[in-house]
């Protein structure tokens, strides 16, 4: 994973949830060391953080609620809690939090757990544009939400995940991306055809 000019990586040092110490590859001049204080810290999901939050199954059946998430370029140290609402962890980027509720529906929250909104639908929803978008799966439908105006708009596609045309290799889906995290979005449309969006340009 990139993280500023250096590749970061977890490496295995120990048994246990503080098994792991972020290492850092340095691309100017090749140097290779420990993210300072990165002990107990795994990789998250959002490209060049690190997270607290241990991947796994919850060590000692219980899950966490509460932990803190780190901008490896930079050292900007940001803290998340669960909503009351959310029946486990939640997984945080800088701008928000997605989840699942009692009900298993999708979910997202603010860091600090405030500005709960329960989505109605089993899905995840990834953030894009600094946090401005949520993107992902919500019930059978892929989608685009524009958290600053409300509005949304669904992305009708054809095929199953792991399908492939010529250059478009979306990792997960047919609605997939170019580059971790980046704006460009790839699907094929019901007739096969394959699309591109670049979301920066949506406004």
């Amino acid at each position: 994973m990139l993280a500023g000019d250096a590749l970061i990586w977890e490496e295995y040092v120990a048994e246990g949830k503080d098994a792991a110490v972020i290492k850092r590859l340095s691309l100017r001049d090749g140097k290779v060391g420990d993210v300072p204080g990165s002990r107990g810290y795994w990789l998250s999901t959002i490209p060049g953080w690190i997270t607290s939050q241990y991947g796994g199954s919850p060590f000692g059946g219980v899950a966490e609620r509460a932990g803190t998430i780190v901008e490896v370029a930079t050292g900007r140290r940001l803290q998340w809690k669960s909503n009351d609402e959310m029946v486990s962890s939640v997984y945080c980027g800088p701008d928000w939090c997605t989840g699942w509720n009692v009900a298993n529906s999708a979910a997202i929250q603010d860091l600090d757990g405030g500005d709960y909104v329960d989505l109605k639908q089993m899905g995840s929803l990834s953030p894009g544009l600094e946090g401005r978008l949520a993107t992902g799966q919500l019930g059978q439908r892929q989608i685009v939400w524009d958290r600053g105006s409300g509005r949304a708009a669904e992305i009708k596609q054809q095929g199953t995940p792991g399908d492939r045309i010529g250059a478009f290799d979306p990792a997960f889906s047919n609605f997939g991306d170019w580059g971790e995290g980046g704006p460009i979005r790839v699907w094929l449309t019901q007739d096969g055809t394959p699309m591109m969006l670049d979301l920066k340009r949506l406004w």
